[in-house]
């Protein structure tokens, strides 16, 4: 049974399931590469790990709804989408590390 139109965005109703697999090795590769780096970041900065990981989470939803709302764009069109969704994530990231090292006990309970 398929979804209904209006559940499924427009960017995904070509979307083959053959390009599952793919897909998710490489969501895997990521997190393998992403999430150790993060980690690695938080602690030389001396902050608690766990900002790491919230900070890894925002640009990864960044970047997924700018792919999603630049599909079938001029190419003009799309690196602006991406632009903004990389000053969005350079923001995020940036008030997380100011917080962190204004706040640090508030964060650890």
């Amino acid at each position: 049974m398929a979804a209904p139109k209006w559940i499924v965005p427009v960017s995904l109703r070509g979307y083959q399931r053959g390009w599952l697999g793919p897909d998710v090795l490489a969501g895997v590769i990521l997190a393998a590469v992403a999430i150790p780096e993060v980690m690695g970041y938080t602690s030389i900065s001396q902050t608690p790990i766990v900002t790491g990981l919230y900070t890894i989470l925002i640009p990864i939803l960044a970047f997924a709804i700018s792919f999603a709302l630049g599909y079938r764009r001029p190419p003009l069109q799309f690196a602006l989408v991406m632009l903004t969704g990389l000053a969005l994530t350079a923001v995020f990231w940036l008030n997380i590390v100011a917080y962190t090292t204004t706040n640090t006990s508030s964060l650890l309970g």
